[in-house]
């Protein structure tokens, strides 16, 4: 695994009431924060330097969201693992 440095972009696939914390967490610690939800919430992409709105079986959102991060952690027992773990 590479190393995560400051102003790298950390993206987060589920929006969760704890992935606030999370996500003020990185941005305090001068990560920048992506966020990809599909409930389409203005109320937490508020908190975010990108924000994509799309559905967790939509490979390709998926792909193009994951290109745009330099890591991708998820918050979701619904997302494909196998397809995070091939990219």
């Amino acid at each position: 695994m590479n190393d995560i440095k400051l102003g790298d972009s950390i993206g987060i696939i589920g929006s969760d009431v704890l992935n606030i914390d999370l996500i003020i967490f990185l941005r305090s610690h001068g990560l920048r924060v992506n966020l990809y939800d599909e409930t389409n919430s203005d109320n937490v992409a508020k908190y975010v330097d990108y924000y994509q709105h799309g559905s967790i079986d939509s490979f390709e959102t998926l792909n193009d969201f994951i290109d745009k991060s330099d890591c991708v952690i998820y918050n979701s027992e619904l997302i494909n693992a196998n397809f995070i773990r091939k990219k």
